[in-house]
């Protein structure tokens, strides 16, 4: 059963409106995270971020890969697409038109004493899933301000989410909140 709309008699909603939360996810001691059983029919995911370190610097520090319900793997074909940027006291980007995986944050800062706070938004769309998203380090270099975009080029329902450390562990109680949204 679900809500009927006075205005729009034809429209029922069956799905819960809203962010739902999925979990709290404490990546310390790890090089690599799977959040899996993500709701398959969602059509909306927030990630939110918690002072997310690594103790290795490297270029990129972390990275972002996603997993289909069809398939039983983590997808680390050519099927992302990515740009980054970050703001202080100068702009500078980097992107590609095909990679294995997600950069999220601007590869030009590599040091392991950033700690960075932030948010990404993904959309399902016709073309796979929308990411954007928006971090702050309050650390190491008080006022960076990055920013991404990109898209998953898989038109498919999303199951798992990975992020990996390009060397070392996450550290300084690194931690992911994953809310979603269910879709019509």
């Amino acid at each position: 059963m679900g809500i009927n709309f006075a205005h729009q008699s034809s429209y029922t909603q069956t799905a819960p409106a809203g962010l739902l939360l999925h979990g709290v996810f404490d990546m310390d001691g790890s090089s690599s995270y799977t959040v899996s059983n993500l709701p398959t029919d969602a059509k909306f995911f927030r990630f939110s971020f918690k002072q997310v370190a690594t103790n290795y610097s490297n270029n990129p520090r972390w990275n972002m890969r996603f997993g289909s319900a069809s398939a039983s793997s983590i997808d680390s074909d050519n099927n992302y697409r990515w740009c980054s940027g970050y703001y202080d006291s100068g702009n500078a980007g980097a992107g590609t038109n095909a990679a294995s995986s997600l950069e999220i944050l601007n590869r030009n800062h590599t040091s392991s004493n950033h700690r960075e706070h932030g948010v990404m938004d993904l959309a399902r769309s016709s073309q796979g899933w929308t990411i954007r998203g928006q971090f702050g380090d309050h650390y190491y270099s008080p006022g960076i301000n990055y920013n991404m975009t990109g898209v998953w080029m898989f038109d498919t329902s999303m199951s798992k989410v990975q992020l990996y450390s390009n060397g070392g562990q996450f550290r300084y109680d690194s931690e992911l909140i994953v809310h979603y949204m269910m879709g019509n």
